[in-house]
C-alpha cells in the first residue's frame, strides 16, 4: 500500500526452496511472512532504488532438532525498474533474520503490479 511516492508498506509471504547445512544439521526455512516498511527514492526515470525495514516471523527446521519460530527485524535494499504505469521488476537483497550463529538472507527478483 503507497502512503505516497516515497514510503509503502507491504506484507510478504515466502517459503524456503532450498535446505542448507551447518556442520551437520540439515537447516530447512518452512516459511516467512513479515510487514515491511518501502522507503524509495523518487526520480524522473524507470529506475528507483529503495531500503526495506520491517519484521520477518519465520519457521525453522533442524535435522534432529525439531522446527522451531523465530522472529526479529529485517531490512534490505534494492532496485525497481519501472516497465509500464502499474508494473514493475524488483531486484532486492534482504536479511530476513540474524541469530547467534546464523543470519537467514534472501536474493529475490520480483515482478509487481499496483492496483
Amino acid at each position: 500500500y503507497e502512503l505516497n511516492n516515497a514510503v509503502a508498506i507491504e506484507a510478504r509471504y515466502g517459503e524456503g526452496l532450498e535446505d542448507d547445512d551447518i556442520g551437520s544439521t540439515n537447516i530447512e526455512v518452512d516459511s516467512v511472512y513479515g510487514l515491511y516498511g518501502i522507503f524509495s527514492l523518487p526520480n524522473e526515470t524507470n529506475v528507483e532504488p529503495y531500503l526495506v525495514l520491517g519484521y520477518t516471523e519465520g519457521r525453522l527446521a533442524a535435522s534432529g532438532f525439531g522446527s522451531d519460530s523465530e522472529n526479529g527485524f529485517s531490512y534490505g535494499a534494492g532496485i525497481s525498474f519501472k516497465l509500464a504505469e502499474s508494473l514493475s521488476i524488483r531486484a532486492e537483497y534482504m536479511r530476513l533474520l540474524s541469530g547467534d550463529d546464523y543470519d537467514f538472507d534472501s536474493l529475490s527478483a520480483s515482478l509487481v503490479y499496483n492496483f
